[in-house]
């Protein structure tokens, strides 16, 4: 039997007296305090059907149609027990009557969770694309899209939606659970581009391989490998690759293939002013400070090193958070 999908609550843990007149008073129209507050009414937590049912009848009152969802967590939580106790047909006319109030995340979440259960990956994938669309940027939505394209063996977008995930909640448990499975399924997507001759999506899957394992070496090794090419081009390569990065100045990958040729010579300083070059047309790109750090540091300007992986680090690039760390080690 295929497992459910993650399933983790919203933290609803707001007791009854929290939630008393001050905030329905404060926003009176405000959906968000209602449902959350409905939700801690479930039968588990010492609630029942019967006070979440005539809470929702309350609200109904007030001007706001997301109100009507109100009712559907009842069958929500019906939904999530029926899978517990492992039937799912039962669940999935429970999740339907929540989803026939109109399309709301939590339900479309939980929905996918039913279909998975059920081997229908694709309704389940469909489910939570709408629960996205609706609440983008969850990270628990991400976070289970990823686990379901993993499943699937799906690594490119498993990798996406990991990313995007643990670059806001880098402590959900799922996601630390499938990271490295996802890492190695993207070297192998990765090297079967570079072999079939397709080095655009090799370098980028492996560029994604690399945000999500900074620190793992074949990774970077593979990924040295594919922007280098197989490093026999004679004393014609340097020329060769300079004439590219004439032809297109702003194509980071003919940038970082010169900066790999440089650094094969060791010329470490023509790879800071080609960087150089660079940035001061892109000056928002994080990778490319990383590779200006790494130039640096092989200069032993260790503060330079630092600052520019500070900055690809502030610019969303993980590898600069960890490079930035062992520099500063180094400092000490």
């Amino acid at each position: 039997m295929r497992p459910l999908l993650p399933w983790y609550w919203i933290g609803r843990r707001y007791a009854r007296r929290g939630l008393e007149d001050p905030p329905l008073t404060a926003c009176p129209s405000c959906f968000q305090v209602r449902a959350t507050y409905v939700g801690s009414l479930v039968p588990r937590w010492g609630g029942s059907y019967e006070a979440m049912a005539s809470f929702a009848q309350e609200a109904s009152a007030v001007a706001n149609r997301r109100l009507r969802f109100l009712p559907g967590y009842i069958d929500e939580d019906r939904a999530d027990l029926l899978l517990l106790d492992s039937r799912p047909e039962e669940a999935r006319t429970a999740i339907e009557r929540a989803c026939a109030l109109g399309e709301y995340w939590e339900f479309l979440e939980e929905r996918a969770r039913v279909r998975d259960h059920l081997n229908d990956r694709g309704g389940a994938v469909a489910d939570l694309d709408r629960a996205i669309a609706l609440r983008p940027g969850h990270p628990r939505l991400l976070i289970t899209r990823a686990y379901l394209h993993h499943r699937a063996q799906q690594w490119e977008p498993a990798g996406r939606d990991l990313l995007a995930g643990i670059r806001i909640d880098s402590t959900d448990g799922t996601a630390r659970r499938i990271l490295n499975p996802v890492v190695q399924g993207l070297m192998y997507e990765g090297w079967g581009h570079h072999q079939a001759g397709h080095r655009d999506d090799a370098l980028r899957v492996y560029d994604l391989a690399a945000e999500l394992a900074p620190r793992n070496h074949e990774v970077q090794q593979r990924r040295g490998w594919i922007i280098v090419g197989d490093g026999r081009g004679g004393s014609d390569e340097i020329a060769t690759l300079e004439e590219r990065v004439r032809r297109s100045p702003d194509d980071f990958h003919a940038v970082q293939q010169l900066d790999f040729a440089f650094v094969r010579r060791r010329e470490f300083q023509r790879s800071v002013e080609l960087w150089n070059a660079y940035l001061a047309r892109h000056p928002q790109d994080g990778p490319a400070y990383l590779e200006r750090g790494g130039a640096y540091f092989h200069l032993r300007r260790l503060t330079e090193a630092r600052a520019d992986a500070r900055a690809a680090c502030e610019l969303g690039v993980s590898e600069g958070c960890a490079r930035e760390k062992q520099v500063a080690a180094m400092q000490k």
